[in-house]
């Protein structure tokens, strides 16, 4: 479909699970763990980045698990729609979860093997972040794309991704933007987001963001033809 420039056909339907996964184990609020399916729903035309959803954990210093997904972990909270903002509170960690679709590359970028199989050498390779504050821009940076889940996969799923937001002391309220970049290093038309970050604390990017990290998780999508 990439050779021939169908990628992008009305006549294909990219489908996705609306939080993530086939299902997501999460703590209700009273330490009792419960379990959420997912269902499959199609991107929206011209859509090719979502945001599934975030969750949130104590952050307690840990290191980010930017990129790794362990399916039987229940110990978040979970924001299942982040498009109207995350709200936190201090010492937690935010993971960022969300898929890209595959892109419609140039002939140039798709070769021909011997065995008969196509290789495509243009994807949306990293995501790109922007803090601001207000207006201001504090901080950006970048991303992989890719997923591992534990137990389940070695090899990375290259359209999902987890990217932790470790926030830091005396935050207000800010918001991230992002949009995926592709193998070109340009950037992908319709995965630009922005999401609100919500939290208590006074202050704002002057107060040490150089402790922030926004790392890289997996969402399996399904492709469908119509009929």
């Amino acid at each position: 479909m990439a050779r021939a420039g169908r990628l992008d056909s009305e006549e294909i339907l990219w489908y996705r699970y609306d939080i993530g996964e086939m299902a997501v184990s999460y703590d209700r609020g009273d330490g009792t763990t419960a379990l959420r399916e997912g269902l499959l729903v199609p991107f929206e035309a011209g859509e090719r980045l979502v945001l599934t959803r975030a969750e949130i954990r104590d952050g307690d210093g840990s290191a980010s698990e930017d990129g790794l997904y362990d399916p039987d972990d229940g110990d978040k909270r979970v924001d299942w729609n982040v498009d109207d903002g995350v709200t936190v509170r201090h010492g937690e960690r935010v993971s960022l979860f969300g898929v890209v679709r595959p892109l419609q590359p140039l002939s140039s970028d798709v070769e021909a093997g011997e065995d008969g199989r196509y290789r495509v050498k243009n994807r949306a390779v990293t995501v790109h972040y922007s803090l601001l504050d207000g207006g201001r821009e504090c901080l950006s940076f970048d991303r992989e794309v890719g997923l591992v889940r534990t137990g389940i996969n070695d090899r990375a799923s290259i359209y999902e991704f987890r990217h932790d937001l470790v926030l830091p002391e005396g935050a207000r309220r800010l918001s991230v933007r992002l949009w995926a970049v592709d193998s070109h290093d340009e950037a992908v038309a319709g995965t630009e987001k922005t999401v609100p970050l919500v939290w208590a604390g006074g202050g704002g990017c002057s107060l040490g963001y150089g402790t922030l990290f926004l790392l890289a998780v997996p969402l399996a999508f399904l492709v469908a033809r119509r009929g």
